[in-house]
Order: C-alpha cells, then structure tokens, then sequence
C-alpha cells in the first residue's frame, strides 16, 4: 500500500546555535520522502508560523512538530490516520491530552484543517495554542489518538522559550486570560512538577520555559 503525502510544519526561531542545532536534528529524524516546511520567524509567534506552514502544506496529511523534537522509534506514517489527529508516545514531557493530542507533535488530516480552521492567531508568541486548538477540535467532535508503536522525545523545558524567559512570562500571562476569556476556564498545568524548575532556573540564569506545551 502506498504512502500517504505528509507534510511536517516546524516553527523555527533561530535565536542561537544551540536551537539550530536542535531543529537539524530535527528534521533528520523525519521521513526523508516526507514535505518538509521550516517557518524562519523572529518572535512573530508559534499560531503564526504554524499557519504560514500550513497554507504552504501540499501533504493530505500535516504534521505540526516544535523544532526540539526527534523522532527517536517507530514509522511517523503510522500516524495518518483518517479522520483523527494523532500523536506519538512523546518522552520527558507530559502533553494537554494524556493518551491523545500533544502540542510537541501532532499530524491531522487536511480536512481536519478544512474544518476547524487554522491555529488562532490571536494567541501571541507561544502558549495555549495547543490547548484552544484542542478544545475546537473535541467541539467539532474529532477524535484524538495516541499512537504509542511512534516514540519521539522532546525536551521537557523547551528550549527556544528557555532563551527568552521575558517574552515568555509575558505571552504565558497574556494567553491564559485569552483562553480564559474564549472559553470561561483555564486548563489545569500540563507538568507541576516543572514548575519549581522553572522558577529555580529563572532565578539562577533568567531562563526557562513554562509548564505548558512547547
């Protein structure tokens, strides 16, 4: 049986060496025979970029893939599956819909898009993207899926908000009260244990990222 197209969409910021050097490992892991889109951004935000990828997408599957993940097991064609967004077994980090969609790697059908729509752009810089797109997605009644055979690791503090602890403290604050005014709730933290982390890493390097997806 033949392979179905996929495209993989990967947000870039290059804001240092360490971060190129992530999303070439990156994009080594993928399938060679796969689209593969890298959206260059200075700080215009993840929804953004996301979307810019998306339109240029020709795949009849999209994959959505922070540039800090590699595929490290597993077939990523396994995870086009019809009529449902699916995501790898993703290790280190805890995702938004444990047992289904995570913000570090998803793929979905191009009707899926067609349907819901693109990211929503109002989410500034990074945060709650993920979290807003899932709930569009449970309200549209399209299901989620873990595909566990698929194993890929992303780093538990992501590294492109770990370089700019300000930026990302202020879009964190400024996207929960967006979701919160969307939707009339707040999702409870992906990772809480994280979150002493992050303060302490705050305070010894002004660095760190934030318990949610990224």
């Amino acid at each position: 049986m033949s392979k179905p197209r996929l495209s993989v969409v990967v947000p870039h910021w290059p804001v240092d060496e360490e971060v190129n050097a992530a999303l070439e490992v990156c994009l080594a892991s993928l399938p060679c025979d796969c689209e593969k889109i890298v959206v260059v951004n200075d700080g215009t935000g993840f929804a953004v970029n996301v979307n810019t990828g998306l339109r240029l997408a020709s795949g009849e599957y999209i994959a959505v893939v922070t540039n800090d993940s590699r595929v490290v097991e597993g077939d990523v064609y396994d995870l086009c599956v019809a009529g449902t967004v699916t995501s790898p077994f993703v290790l280190e980090k805890p995702g938004i819909d444990p047992g289904g969609f995570h913000g570090a790697f998803w793929v979905a059908p191009r009707r899926v898009f067609d349907t819901v729509g693109l990211l929503d752009e109002r989410f500034e810089g990074a945060f709650f993207e993920d979290d807003d797109y899932l709930e569009r997605l449970r309200r549209a009644g399209i299901p989620t899926k873990q595909i566990a055979s698929v194993r890929v690791w992303s780093r538990r503090i992501g590294l492109t908000m770990s370089k700019l602890p300000d930026k990302g403290q202020g879009w964190l604050a400024k996207n929960e009260r967006r979701f919160e005014e969307k939707w009339g709730w707040v999702p409870p933290p992906t990772d809480p244990d994280v979150t002493l982390d992050y303060d302490s890493e705050m305070n010894a390097r002004r660095g760190g990222d934030n318990v949610r997806a990224k």
